[in-house]
């Protein structure tokens, strides 16, 4: 549920019903084929104390939408269980290619992250209202970038600057105030030629920071210096910022974000399809995106 959650059958979406049918729909996703705890659905289904009682209407009628498409809902125990293979879930897959991509080097990692990203393109979650819901669409949101950052890195590795400059102006103009994407940006300018550049993101990432009252990291301060003598340890100053987590001393993380719950998106009987609009970006540095002649 990288996106809206809709399950389309022979091409045509599948009714589940209430809000109340849809974000329970989602919570038992969360565990693709394992049991979830009654206590817990009652959490995403409600943001206020409801009783068992109200929650096995809920989960009735759920089961009623979804028997027709041959996928199974179990209740028992104190517990229910939506009968998923976790291998036909996209975000478990997403995950799967993750985890591969950091056994992987070179031209293969960032295949794997590429086919990770392209995964999950929409918003988080997207129609779903509540508390639960909220709070595990930060902790997407947050996962999602990580790995969208992965592969950026891993192009920049492989010296592929022009094919990441428009994604990381407009991130970079998202969240200025974000350390490993501002690392990211300054890297590709420079190494596309343009250090002028480079140099006047440090400078606005460094106006966040203040504003926010944040302190800039040893490791960002290191790599405008380097970059700013034009030396042959540039490279070297971006490296730890290429690939693995990203850095979090200059950011303000939100709570929500340290306690995410993995999302699962779809199901061999159908798929769960997100989109997602275009979005402009606009910032005060140098560089200018390039038209490449997207619509």
């Amino acid at each position: 549920m990288l996106g809206r959650p809709t399950l389309e059958v022979g091409g045509r979406p599948v009714d589940f019903g209430t809000p109340r049918s849809r974000r329970l729909l989602a919570a038992l996703l969360l565990e693709a084929g394992r049991q979830v705890g009654h206590d817990r659905l009652l959490s995403w289904v409600w943001d206020t104390d409801k009783s068992r009682e109200a929650l096995y209407e809920v989960v009735s009628d759920l089961r009623a939408a979804l028997r027709p498409y041959g996928i199974a809902l179990t209740s028992r125990d104190g517990w229910a269980r939506l009968e998923v293979d976790p291998n036909s879930v996209d975000l478990h897959r997403l995950t799967a290619l993750v985890e591969r991509a950091r056994d992987c080097d070179g031209p293969r990692r960032a295949e794997l992250l590429g086919e990770a990203v392209r995964l999950g393109s929409g918003e988080p979650l997207e129609g779903l209202d509540g508390v639960k819901a909220e709070s595990c669409r930060q902790g997407l949101r947050a996962k999602l970038e990580s790995v969208a950052l992965d592969h950026l890195g891993e192009q920049l590795r492989a010296g592929r600057s022009a094919d990441c400059l428009d994604r990381l102006h407009q991130l970079f103009a998202e969240k200025p105030e974000h350390t490993r994407i501002t690392a990211l940006f300054m890297y590709a300018l420079h190494i596309a030629g343009d250090t002028m550049s480079a140099l006047d993101v440090h400078r606005r990432h460094y106006r966040a920071l203040k504003e926010s009252g944040l302190t800039m990291s040893e490791g960002i301060e290191q790599l405008r210096r380097r970059i700013a003598e034009e030396g042959p340890d540039v490279d070297a100053g971006a490296a730890d910022f290429l690939g693995g987590e990203p850095y979090r001393d200059a950011e303000p993380v939100p709570p929500a974000a340290a306690n995410t719950e993995a999302m699962v998106i779809s199901h061999n009987r159908g798929n769960f399809v997100f989109g997602s609009g275009p979005t402009t970006y606009a910032g005060d540095i140098h560089y200018e995106p390039r038209d490449r002649g997207r619509s």
